[in-house]
Parts: structure tokens; C-alpha cells; sequence
């Protein structure tokens, strides 16, 4: 409960742009037994970052929040220590999705591909499609 409140509060302060963001534009997938499944996309539209999940009837339904950029000094806060590599990040109040450098490591987690999705369950390693 801690780290949702953690990522909650860390999530509703975004307010730095970075340029590349739109290298998260694009569909992602999960690594499951049968295969890659897609997941979220991410859209811009009138201007902004937009999520779209995959739900369990197979249907793409759009978040109400749009994404906002995520700062290094946020993503510090989320890592608890700082990150001097190369990342981009976007995030509402529920969920982010970074890219960061391939094999990125966080304690047990790795992102072989350099992409993840953080909510309040913890990451998740996502697929480019």
C-alpha cells in the first residue's frame, strides 16, 4: 500500500516535458505462455499522450487521464535513488510506461527490452509491437 500511495503522489507532481516522448508512441505487449499479448497502446491525440488497455473481452477502451511527462528527479523519487542513463517517461495517476536502456535492472525486475509499465501492482515488462 505504501508504493501505490508512493507512486500516487509521485505521479500526480509531473509537470517537466522532455522532447522524446514520442518514442513511447506505439502498441506494447506482455510475454505470456501462448505468446505476446497486447496490452496498451499509447496515442497522441489533440496534442496529448493518450493510454488505451486491452481489456479482457478483447476491446481497446481509452483511460479518461491523459499521460503527462515524467521528469528524472520523478523517476528518482519512483527508483529511490538517481539514474544517470537515458529514460523517457509518461504517467497519469494510476499507471506509467517508460524506456529506458535495454537490460535495465531495478532489484528483481529487468526490462530486457527497455520497456515497462508501473502501477500499483509494480512493473511490468512490456513489448514494442
Amino acid at each position: 500500500m505504501k508504493q501505490l500511495v508512493t507512486l500516487l503522489t509521485f505521479l500526480a507532481a509531473i509537470t517537466v516535458a522532455h522532447a522524446s516522448e514520442a518514442d513511447l508512441i506505439g502498441t506494447y505487449g506482455v510475454m505470456e505462455k501462448k505468446g505476446l499479448t497486447e496490452l496498451v497502446k499509447i496515442s497522441k491525440v489533440d496534442g496529448a499522450f493518450v493510454l488505451t488497455e486491452k481489456n479482457g473481452r478483447g476491446a481497446w477502451v481509452q483511460s479518461k487521464q491523459t499521460l503527462k511527462p515524467i521528469s528524472r528527479s520523478e523517476f528518482e523519487k519512483l527508483l529511490r535513488h538517481t539514474f544517470t542513463d537515458s529514460f523517457e517517461g509518461l504517467g497519469n495517476s494510476y499507471v506509467a510506461i517508460f524506456k529506458v536502456p535495454t537490460s535495465f535492472q531495478e532489484g528483481k525486475f529487468t526490462a530486457k527490452t527497455g520497456y515497462f509499465l508501473f502501477f500499483g501492482l509494480g512493473p511490468v515488462e512490456l513489448h514494442k509491437l
